[in-house]
């Protein structure tokens, strides 16, 4: 009898294990909501996208915590501002924190993840800290990425996931993917509304390429405007006030290759390549 007890005693524990993970599994999953994209941009300027997460219906108590990733489809020559910022709310304080770039998260894309289409690429991210998404409501991803000269008809794609077991091909892959997006299309144009504004004035970064010291010019720079400096994967190198229309930068301490120079005035951002020998 002890023996029959105990046996049934295992079968049961063992159910209620299995019924556990597949409230789990069925329960962890959160899914991309909406993006907010702009249909068209301009040329060698920036524009903010906005990633909405909802968790999937049911009861969210079994949602593990984990290292957020994010991943991106870029054209070549398109940038994302590293530092991505972002705010988990549920029925606790708000959690906020930051997606910074990653070249595993890169390889892991690159390796799981559908490749892109020819002239297009992966910028991946993970979070800076552990994302708590028991009892959460709602997400929010903001990002700003930059474009390049080229005009044209674009499109990117977003993906979230992160490195609990749940959504992992094999227990040993550092990450998986839970939810990604279509491509969405993007058009790269001039626009009428935007001849006249402060974004479209000619500029000069010279001599590009350089050996780091540079002169930026433009007519109407004044106290104000905030000159940056990219790296490929939108690590900030360099951020300085521009006061002349004529200024004159040192950046001969970043190492040799390619970044992108912004200029930022009451929210509006413009951005050339480039290239130190």
């Amino acid at each position: 009898m002890k023996k029959k007890f105990t046996f049934s005693k295992r079968i049961r524990n063992s159910l209620i294990a299995f019924f556990l993970g597949i409230i789990l599994i069925a329960g962890g999953c959160y899914t991309i909501e909406y993006i907010i994209q702009p249909a068209v941009v301009r040329p060698n300027s920036t524009f903010n996208v906005k990633i909405a997460i909802k968790p999937e219906e049911g009861n969210t108590e079994g949602y593990e915590s984990g290292t957020g990733i994010l991943g991106i489809v870029l054209p070549e020559g398109w940038m994302v501002k590293d530092s991505i910022g972002y705010s988990v709310s549920g029925d606790g304080p708000v959690q906020v924190g930051v997606f910074c770039f990653d070249a595993g998260v890169v390889s892991f894309l690159n390796s799981y993840a559908t490749q892109p289409p020819s002239g297009y690429r992966w910028w991946g991210a993970k979070s800076h800290d552990v994302i708590n998404l028991r009892n959460f409501k709602t997400g929010v991803v903001n990002l700003t990425i930059l474009t390049n000269e080229k005009l044209g008809e674009f499109k990117t794609k977003y993906i979230l996931g992160d490195n609990s077991f749940w959504y992992k091909e094999e227990i040993t892959d550092p990450y998986g993917i839970v939810t990604e997006s279509e491509f969405i299309p993007i058009m790269v144009d001039f626009t009428e509304s935007t001849v006249n504004t402060w974004i479209n004035e000619a500029w000069e970064v010279y001599p590009n390429p350089s050996k780091g010291q540079i002169y930026i010019r433009q007519a109407s720079l004044t106290d104000g405007i905030v000159m940056k400096v990219y790296d490929l994967n939108g690590r900030l190198q360099k951020s300085e006030v521009l006061r002349e229309s004529l200024n004159y930068v040192d950046l001969s301490i970043l190492s040799k290759g390619i970044y992108i120079i912004s200029l930022e005035k009451h929210g509006e951002i413009k951005a050339k390549q480039l290239i130190i020998q």
